[in-house]
């Protein structure tokens, strides 16, 4: 059933949509508190360097260090000297006076040597000034990782929670799907119910219309009223025992190859004498050896329910069209333009619901509104895709185009 499955589909977006928000929402709040610990830690290592406070580090039986820092300091005649770090060996004096001349000469008292991957921080002292360095490297590293490993985590959450969600999904609509499938049990049998007793009250309407027709002119009207009205309802009962099988085989159709330049053709042919009665008129433009994959028979009825929309909804005089052309290598277009007012958006959306009606239609058109629902349903079960548009605009002369898109 399309709407379940619509449904189903639903349900999975919006819980996903909601775990994808929390894992990345977690994510973020990791990796921002993390990094706010990391810099926090890095800011006390540079201050206790500069200010001395870790030289007992150095000779400490076990001190683990995780950010690498090392200070120096520089007195009033430029002399570099290494004060302490924790680097198990530590470069040459050049490479040190190097990053002294570097950190003295910047303008900012703390900051970022980009290309030596250090951060340093700058005290002034009464012997000179002192330079305090942390290798930033360690920092990138552990922000990579963790955003690394929160990536493969959160991913694998996301897939799990998806699988997850498609079947708790079809758990959670199965009592929909199960009042949906006796919904449309019931309009089944109760249509096949209908059929046979309206049958016979059609046929003593016409009994009676035959022996007692021409005694008064109420009784032929009440006749007629009554062979009308049971016309119309045979129709609808059809027209839903249609719709019912026309769902029961969706997804089972039988898959032959249909020339739908050859069906097109014959249908149109078919409805000539419909619209010649009718006071309208009929053209076709159909291209030659189009064939697609699906049910004859529902194909040919498809067809006949938009010609037969367009004599009812076409005004006398008009010219309707049937064109069928490929549209690429893989798509085929069949549509049915006719003139008339033009549907506006929300009408070109909802023609195709049941037992639909146009304002004002209901009173002067035939037709229960099952017609374009039983197309849509067809169109559906051959995975194409049918659409309605309005051209021109609302309330003035235009055409409406019904297009029924397949694939080869």
């Amino acid at each position: 059933m399309t709407e379940i499955k619509r449904l189903r589909l639903k349900f999975v977006f919006y819980h996903m949509l909601t775990v994808t928000l929390v894992i990345a929402v977690s994510m973020l709040i990791g990796i921002t508190v993390l990094g706010q610990r990391i810099s926090q830690e890095r800011d006390e290592v540079l201050a206790r360097a500069a200010a001395g406070e870790n030289a007992a580090q150095i000779f400490a039986v076990t001190s683990y260090v995780r950010i690498p820092y090392f200070a120096l300091t520089v007195d009033d005649e430029g002399e570099v000297v290494l004060m302490e770090g924790s680097y198990n060996s530590f470069p040459e004096e050049d490479f040190l006076e190097r990053l002294a001349e570097l950190g003295t000469s910047a303008v900012s008292e703390e900051g970022i040597l980009p290309d030596y991957q250090l951060r340093y921080l700058r005290l002034m002292t009464p012997a000179g000034y002192v330079l305090a360095f942390a290798d930033t490297s360690y920092e990138d590293s552990v922000r990579t990782n963790l955003t690394r490993n929160l990536l493969l985590i959160g991913g694998g959450m996301w897939i799990g929670l998806l699988v997850m969600s498609w079947f708790f999904a079809r758990w959670a609509v199965r009592p929909v799907e199960e009042s949906v499938r006796k919904q449309k049990e019931f309009v089944a049998d109760a249509s096949h119910e209908l059929k046979t007793p309206l049958t016979v009250i059609h046929a003593n309407a016409e009994l009676i219309a035959g022996q007692a027709g021409g005694i008064s002119a109420d009784i032929d009207k009440w006749l007629k009223n009554m062979n009308q009205e049971c016309s119309q309802m045979r129709h609808l009962i059809d027209e839903l025992l249609l719709l019912a099988r026309s769902e029961k085989s969706a997804g089972a159709i039988l898959k032959e190859t249909v020339d739908l330049s050859e069906l097109a053709m014959e249908t149109e042919l078919e409805f000539e004498s419909v619209f010649f009665q009718n006071s309208r008129e009929i053209d076709c433009e159909i291209e030659e050896n189009i064939t697609v994959r699906g049910d004859r028979e529902q194909l040919h009825s498809l067809i006949k329910i938009l010609l037969d929309n367009a004599v009812k909804y076409s005004a006398p005089g008009s010219q309707t069209r049937l064109t069928l052309e490929s549209s690429g290598r893989r798509r085929v277009c069949l549509s049915v333009t006719t003139p008339g007012t033009p549907l506006s958006r929300q009408e070109c959306r909802d023609v195709f619901r049941r037992f639909y009606r146009a304002e004002g239609t209901r009173q002067t058109k035939e037709g229960c509104g099952l017609g374009l629902a039983i197309a849509a349903e067809i169109a559906h079960s051959h995975h194409a895709r049918i659409e309605a548009a309005g051209v021109g605009d609302p309330g003035g002369e235009g055409r409406n185009v019904f297009q029924v898109t397949f694939r080869r």
